[in-house]
């Protein structure tokens, strides 16, 4: 190693159980192979990249053929940009990520070739690091415990410990000790020291031949049998089983080739990089597949500050630019029901809107005190329920919900007993908040509630039917950067949109993004994300094919299809495709609409004008742009960075 890093190629490398000293980032250039990680298992192939951080536990086993580049940047110069929010433990880079990486190896290589300066060499390891800071957890509970406290268990962890010594010896109060651990995933001070125990143990059961029982003791469990039901209940099993199937066999410890760098790494690193953008063939069936299913359009909700001054132009207009059925779109109107008086007058005004324009209408009920709902906030919840009664909404087509939040199951027990007094067909909404989301509270409350607005990013956590679930999309609006910037966080939202999209049974959207003016010439996030649910509310018939970044649909003689690649774009080795139709000959006459996403040169110019394009592959801000049919015969192209819609009527 250099003063800062090393680089080397190595071919069918094989590494025993190790702890890592320093910082590696492994790129796969040729072939597959297994990187295990903290027990964490990854299948790794080729242009994969690897991150394995300070003190992780790793092996690697690469299968025959196998060729990868390993560079290791030095423990020193690694923390020289470390903040708290880092990510501390290794992982398979995202492909996205990875891109930021394979470049700039690539960049190393040909240094290393060419016998650059250093100078060169150490600005591409700044940039590594920089990378690297802003891989963060993405989990907002793992906050970092107070360096000196996380510091004195540590060099103690093997002695007997309590509250009071790590009191007096950093000089902290006994409740700002307790409010520490409880943004932790370990939630108190015992079950912290005991992970960094567990952690010691781990190390030694790999990585020697020691009794179990006497490392257990040398680190600080003083009973044997609570010891092993903590690292059962931590890594999934036993100690002598964890040794049995992660201690490495004699063949497999530190055994590689190291391969000279040339010419002809480059060019391996060059073909690798193009296989990502070789094009990708996809053959879309135009018959139905067996006991096909029907497209269900999603509900779309619409919230906004008021919607007192409604009428019936926004109404249509909300309806053209959504392309939603009107028995598919609803407004969420809020009731402050905290408030002394509520105006049943206005209630009924907007109540006969919504009964002459035909719209579902959902009110939010906005109370002032968590978890509960006072005598008088319940007595106004009943003179509204009893005013929409009073006003025969019911018996009109159009629906009626009610959204709560924040409530314990009693109260909301109440307001439904109380609704259903006068109200026989309703839906009950209830809104998650993370902490909810974390305490699995959607599962107590499930038999309560008929849909539960959630996030993009809780989509994962929910355990209840996705069916129930609405998608609230007002995360893109939360971005720092203004509504005309797009960045690669927006388009990975374009893409999750697609890909969740069967997930859930409605999308929650600020009435703002409904009126945001679409400029074909330089679009903005907003109106991309409506473009988006235009289309997909185009879609009807039967599915005939769906996957994560298409779905196809036939109605009679209509043939429509939905692409958004941004998302093959993230995740998938592939730099276009061509969609052909098996069975049609050609379908070039068919109606096309495409959003091509390209990079914003403008947002990526140093002060000198010079464009940023040596360094960095993936780029952080965009642009896109409305773009002519591109067909050719039967098929039709399709770039990784672009969302498109395709109406083929089929020849009678």
């Amino acid at each position: 190693m250099t003063d800062n890093f090393s680089l080397h190629i190595l071919k069918n490398m094989k590494v025993g159980n190790a702890k890592e000293a320093n910082l590696k980032i492994v790129y796969w250039l040729q072939g597959t192979g297994v990187i295990t990680i903290n027990l964490q298992r990854y299948e790794v192939k080729a242009n994969d990249v690897t991150i394995i951080m300070l003190n992780d536990l790793y092996q690697i086993e690469s299968h025959e053929e196998s060729v990868c580049c390993v560079v290791e940047i030095s423990a020193k110069t690694y923390l020289r940009f470390m903040n708290t929010n880092c990510m501390v433990s290794g992982q398979l880079l995202s492909n996205d990520i990875g891109g930021t990486f394979r470049i700039l190896i690539k960049y190393l290589i040909h240094n290393q070739v060419e016998q650059q300066a250093n100078i060169t060499n150490d600005k591409l390891i700044s940039y590594m690091c920089v990378e690297l800071m802003s891989l963060n957890t993405n989990d907002d509970r793992c906050h970092i415990v107070a360096e000196e406290v996380h510091e004195y268990l540590t060099h103690n962890h093997h002695k007997k410990i309590n509250r009071k010594d790590v009191i007096n010896h950093v000089n902290i109060t006994s409740k700002a000790l307790s409010e520490m651990f409880k943004v932790t995933p370990y939630s108190n001070f015992v079950q912290y020291l005991n992970h960094i125990r567990l952690e010691h143990c781990l190390i030694d059961i790999l990585t020697s031949m020691k009794p179990i029982e006497e490392i257990a003791s040398n680190h600080g469990f003083n009973h044997y049998s609570r010891f092993i039901h903590l690292f059962k209940e931590t890594y999934g099993d036993t100690p002598k089983l964890i040794r049995k199937t992660y201690r490495p066999t004699s063949h497999s410890i530190n055994h590689s080739q190291i391969v000279d760098i040339d010419e002809s790494i480059i060019k391996l690193i060059d073909e690798s990089i193009n296989d990502m953008t070789k094009v990708k063939e996809i053959q879309v069936p135009w018959e139905p597949i067996d006991n096909p299913k029907n497209y269900e359009p999603k509900n779309i909700y619409i919230k906004g500050n008021s919607f007192y001054w409604i009428d019936y132009y926004m109404i249509e207009q909300m309806i053209l630019r959504l392309r939603v059925n009107p028995e598919n779109l609803y407004i969420i109107l809020t009731v402050d029901v905290s408030k002394d008086e509520l105006s049943t007058e206005q209630i009924k005004l907007l109540l006969q809107k919504f009964i002459n324009y035909s719209v579902n209408v959902v009110f939010k009920i906005k109370h002032e005190y968590d978890e509960l709902l006072t005598s008088s906030e319940r007595t106004r919840i009943e003179i509204l329920v009893e005013t929409i009664f009073n006003m025969t909404f019911e018996r009109n087509r159009s629906k009626i919900a009610f959204l709560i939040y924040n409530l314990k199951v009693r109260a909301i027990q109440k307001v439904k007993r109380l609704i259903s007094n006068y109200i026989q067909k309703f839906e009950l909404i209830y809104i998650l908040d993370q902490n909810e989301v974390d305490t699995q509270y959607d599962i107590e409350i499930d038999y309560l509630i008929d849909r539960f607005i959630v996030t993009l990013t809780q989509l994962e956590q929910i355990s209840v039917s996705s069916s129930k679930l609405i998608c609230d999309f007002d995360v893109i609006n939360e971005s720092t950067y203004s509504k005309e910037i797009i960045t690669l966080s927006d388009i990975r939202l374009m893409s999750q949109l697609m890909e969740n999209y069967s997930n859930y049974n409605g999308l929650c959207i600020q009435m703002s993004m409904v009126y945001e003016v679409i400029n074909e010439t330089s679009l903005t996030k907003l109106s991309m994300l409506i473009f988006i649910i235009n289309i997909l509310n185009q879609l009807r018939g039967v599915v005939i094919y769906q996957n994560d970044t298409m779905i196809v649909t036939k109605f009679k003689h209509e043939i429509q299809c939905v692409i958004c690649f941004p998302v093959a774009l993230l995740n998938e080795k592939s730099g276009s495709a061509r969609i052909t139709c098996r069975g049609l000959k050609q379908f070039s006459h068919a109606e096309t609409k495409q959003i091509v996403l390209s990079i914003d040169k403008d947002k990526h110019t140093s002060e000198n004008g010079v464009f940023v394009n040596d360094i960095m592959q993936q780029h952080k801000f965009w642009k896109a742009n409305f773009i002519e049919k591109n067909i050719y015969d039967h098929s039709l192209m399709v770039s990784s960075n672009s969302i498109v819609h395709l109406k083929y009527h089929l020849e009678i």
